[in-house]
């Protein structure tokens, strides 16, 4: 079907909501060359009955009104219209404000006084977001009606075998930070992208009886139906031997005798012509070692802990149905930062320039401290188009708990939060490092997270009790007059990496922790609450949960690192 390009911000009306004439005398002509049509109101309740008539995409207000303020208005505006736009303009972001705001779902927040080149730059970001969102949902609408007057039925089918394949294809280590033999906590990350939905790729990762963790990927030869089922059957194998060998897990499972069966059973469901790509890792942290049985991958690259990065080929052909002798490798992981796996749908993507990603992946891994570093590097440098099914691995080293930059252990209060979240943001805006909407993102991010930690953590406040609090309007109240039982504890640590470009940041609370659970949850646009934690998902690089979940790992990546360095 034939794309059109969204509609600029010129083709868009904003409410401007400002109570300060000679803010609104300043701003306005420059608003006016942006948008189609600027609609002025002088306060709250007038820029309310403004909304309320119609036709408005996009509100430009200031906090501090008269009558009603920004945030009231907000909230009203979210009784009938969860989707437009609110940009809150203040200048004094506290700590009440920003929860508030997140709670009542303020887009994005803009400094006063004016910087102009900041205010026009955020709200050419926010139309653009709106026409992007707004050309999808056509796009998916027309794809609805065409598939509907088409094939409804194999719609139906299409669907079927999307469920089943995330049924086979797990990460059951996902967001989870598992503890090493010196100490150190690492993490597994898996990023699976398939073309369509009879892909080629397929992973599993599952943790054996005795702690070890298997993880198993596939690339089956050709597309399609036919290398769907091979990569799908693979994988469930994989499956199954990990859930009903547990005895032999906990007596002696290695990975030969897994392979081994492994080739037994792929012999009779492949065919003469055909091939499959795959690895085998067994990790095992309490001793850090890694065995690996590879056939016909692409290169493994092995980051080093001074930097250094290292090429691990496969060891053997690709899987056929007269797969001979098998060869095995072994990695200490004593000396090991990050390992990165990958199918060849990453290193045979078409470079926008020429030639494949294989030329570069290295340059690109030694120089991205997060897979969704990796990821974007990826983008940048790739044609446009189609791309073959891609599927990344990485298990990577998160460090120990004292390799911290510098630690507050504030007291478990609700002002406790507040000041921790201000103390973090202070020395980080000393350290000169960061953008001004990369701290407003990591502001954002630590006020969520630290008030979570103290809302769930030390209170014990579940979900459905703060949707209660919020709907009656009593939360704000119960959260300042609580106190937390005796021995509860709060604390924030920071880790800076200024080479590599990565900033990791730690929550820790007491009471029950969180569970990977927690971020996988969809979380609907008219929710009052739980947007926070899907919120820390999509602004972080990465999440992982360690402690049974009382401690919370962020990690950011910011350019200006290094790792070549």
């Amino acid at each position: 079907m034939p794309m059109t390009t969204p509609a600029p911000a010129s083709e868009f009306t904003l409410l401007f909501v400002e109570d300060d004439q000679f803010s609104r005398e300043m701003v306005l002509p420059r608003l006016e060359q942006l948008f189609a049509r600027v609609e002025v109101a002088v306060d709250g309740i007038q820029g309310l009955e403004r909304f309320q008539q119609g036709g408005i995409d996009l509100v430009l207000t200031d906090q501090h009104l008269p009558g009603m303020s920004g945030l009231e208005m907000t909230r009203e505006i979210r009784v009938s219209d969860q989707e437009t736009p609110v940009v809150l303009m203040t200048s004094s972001i506290d700590n009440d404000i920003l929860l508030e705001a997140i709670n009542v779902g303020v887009s994005r927040f803009i400094p006063k006084p004016y910087d102009y080149q900041v205010l026009s730059r955020r709200l050419k970001i926010i139309a653009r977001e709106i026409a992007d969102k707004r050309l999808v949902e056509r796009l998916q609408q027309q794809e609805v009606e065409e598939l509907r007057s088409k094939d409804s039925y194999h719609l139906l089918q299409q669907e079927a075998a999307r469920r089943k394949e995330h049924h086979v294809v797990r990460n059951q280590m996902l967001h989870q930070a598992l503890p090493d033999g010196d100490g150190n906590l690492w993490g597994v990350e898996v990023r699976y992208a398939p073309r369509d939905i009879m892909c080629g790729d397929a992973y599993t990762v599952r943790r054996l009886p005795d702690g070890r963790l298997l993880v198993f990927m596939a690339d089956a030869m050709g597309s399609g139906l036919s290398a769907s089922i091979t990569a799908i059957l693979a994988t469930s194998f994989s499956n199954f031997f990990v859930a009903h060998f547990q005895t032999g897990c906990i007596c002696g499972f290695s990975l030969p005798i897994l392979v081994g069966r492994f080739r037994e059973y792929l012999s009779e469901i492949l065919l003469d012509d055909e091939v499959l790509s795959c690895g085998f890792f067994l990790v095992d942290l309490a001793r850090l070692e890694l065995d690996a049985a590879l056939f016909a991958l692409p290169p493994l690259l092995v980051r080093v802990n001074d930097g250094t990065v290292q090429q691990l080929r496969s060891g053997n052909a690709p899987f056929c149905s007269y797969t001979g002798a098998i060869s095995f490798t072994k990695l200490d992981l004593a000396g090991i930062a990050e390992l990165l796996a990958t199918t060849d749908g990453v290193t045979d993507a078409e470079l926008a320039e020429g030639g494949a990603y294989r030329e570069v992946l290295e340059e690109d891994f030694r120089q991205s401290p997060t897979l969704n570093a990796l990821q974007g590097r990826f983008r940048q440098r790739v044609a446009a188009g189609e791309q073959d099914d891609m599927t990344l691995f990485q298990l990577r080293r998160l460090g120990s708990a004292d390799a911290v930059t510098f630690r507050i252990d504030p007291p478990p209060t609700y002002e406790g939060v507040a000041e921790a979240v201000e103390e973090t943001m202070v020395r980080l805006r000393g350290e000169r490092i960061l953008d001004g909407d990369l701290l407003d993102e990591i502001e954002f991010v630590l006020s969520e997270a630290a008030a979570n930690a103290y809302e769930h953590g030390c209170l014990g406040l579940g979900g459905a009790r703060k949707r209660e609090l919020l709907l009656d309007g009593s939360y704000d109240a119960v959260l300042t007059g609580s106190v937390a039982p005796e021995g509860a504890h709060l604390g924030v640590a920071v880790r800076i990496q200024r080479e590599e470009g990565l900033l990791t940041f730690e929550v820790s609370s007491s009471g029950p922790g969180l569970t990977p659970a927690h971020f996988g949850v969809t979380v609907e646009s008219t929710a009052v609450n739980g947007r926070g934690l899907q919120m820390i998902k999509s602004f972080c690089d990465s999440i992982f949960l360690a402690d049974e979940g009382r401690r919370l790992i962020m990690m950011k990546s910011f350019e200006g690192g290094n790792y070549a360095a």
